[in-house]
């Protein structure tokens, strides 16, 4: 990490993210949906490791991600990640056994467990609502384009 350039950012192998996937799938089995699958990607940027957890239905209809950052102190990228997920389990399992209740905070958040600092930020989402949504905006601006030209036509 030494040699590493400010501002560079360096991804988690293909590798560690779908074993930290499937670490979690595994975890939580009991709690997870039939058609409910987790996707991890992470980085190294500058002296953190940010790694994006999500959960998701198969539809798109139900979409958690998390951010969990954590400063990396003189540990490697693999183990600061094996700390990560240890962390983000503990958070991930408290809230499923409550109902997944309340939904990640949008804003970044900082918390010590087993004196480390992470700091976590999530939102919730209905992706299959938002590509509905996209496609009625898409359908209103193409009808009021050509109400426009008519209108053009009119003068």
């Amino acid at each position: 990490m030494a040699s590493q350039q400010a501002g560079a950012r360096v991804a988690l192998t293909t590798a560690q993210t779908e074993e930290m996937a499937r670490t979690l799938a595994s975890a939580c089995e009991a709690y997870l949906e039939d058609d409910e699958t987790f996707g991890v990607v992470g980085e190294v940027a500058d002296d953190h490791l940010i790694v994006t957890f999500r959960l998701a239905s198969g539809s798109g209809a139900r979409v958690w991600t998390w951010e969990v950052a954590k400063r990396l102190e003189g540990e490697g990228a693999a183990k600061a990640s094996l700390t990560l997920l240890d962390f983000f389990f503990r958070v991930l399992e408290a809230w499923l056994q409550e109902d997944r209740w309340p939904n990640p905070h949008l804003d970044w958040k900082e918390y010590t467990w087993e004196g480390l600092t992470f700091s976590l930020r999530g939102e919730f989402r209905n992706e299959e609502l938002d590509a509905m949504a996209d496609a009625w905006l898409q359908r209103a601006e193409g009808g009021a384009s050509a109400e426009a030209a008519e209108d053009d036509g009119e003068g």
